[in-house]
């Protein structure tokens, strides 16, 4: 395990550089933005090795950190709600596991359903002070963040990504879920999975290929919605006007108003 504080104190651009991993994610009221890096398993030496060869870089506002990815296994599959990626690196399969998280046959708990059959998967945890941005870049990995973030930039092959309170968020994720609960800029598009907006107090542009997409608004909003599998809903507390538009192939699309 290794543990990297940014030197500055205050809000913090952080991102974050990693292969496989379950990331949690505080936006809390504290002085300066703390990492911890662990191995998923107990007694991964492949992780270990990872966390050991990771690197920091402290800038200004700027705090970042970049784990190398495994090398040695001649490939990776990754099986996330029924969709199949191989590429290099980590053995990884996604799929529900009554929402906890298991590695190679142990639960290390969270609200993920990654199952890690390879060596080297990480466990992150982040706290950040209150109104830092987030950027994570990663092959395969689910990220939960919880309390109020200025920005969160999320770009995955694989893993869901569920954010609780950001000013701002763009996320792409070729297999893996989306969804955010108090947003005011919202930019979200996954080929293989669902994207959830359920409290948008500005603009939202969500697009799936093959899943749902969900918008539910609690201040005068505008949201675009597009799916080609999958259904398209808008939804607005009462007295809340939604300026909206929805576009299925082969879905249904509810509350649009144009």
């Amino acid at each position: 395990m290794r543990t990297f504080t940014h030197h500055r104190s205050g809000a913090t651009l952080f991102g974050l550089s990693v292969g496989a991993a379950v990331v949690d994610v505080v936006g809390e009221e504290r002085e300066h933005a703390e990492v911890v890096l662990a191995p998923a398993v107990a007694g991964d030496h492949v992780a270990e090795d990872l966390i050991a060869r990771a690197t920091e870089t402290n800038a200004g506002e700027r705090f970042t950190i970049e784990v190398p990815k495994a090398c040695g296994i001649t490939g990776t599959t990754i099986v996330h709600n029924g969709g199949l990626t191989v590429s290099q690196g980590v053995s990884v399969m996604f799929g529900s596991v009554s929402g906890v998280t298991i590695v190679n046959g142990q639960i290390i708990g969270g609200l993920g359903s990654a199952v890690v059959t390879g060596g080297g998967a990480l466990r992150v945890t982040v706290r950040l002070p209150l109104g830092s941005s987030l950027a994570v870049s990663t092959d395969c990995a689910d990220v939960h963040a919880r309390g109020q973030l200025n920005s969160v930039y999320f770009r995955a092959v694989s893993g869901d990504l569920t954010v609780e309170s950001a000013r701002v968020l763009d996320a792409e994720s070729t297999s893996g879920d989306i969804s955010l609960d108090c947003g005011t800029h919202v930019t979200a598009k996954t080929v293989s999975g669902d994207v959830r907006v359920s409290g948008l107090a500005g603009r939202a542009q969500v697009t799936s290929v093959s899943g749902d997409v969900r918008v539910h608004a609690v201040t005068n909003s505008i949201a675009a919605g597009q799916t080609v599998s999958g259904d398209v809903r808008f939804t607005a507390t009462p007295g809340v006007m939604l300026d909206s538009v929805g576009r299925s192939v082969s879905g249904r699309v509810t509350g649009a108003t144009r």
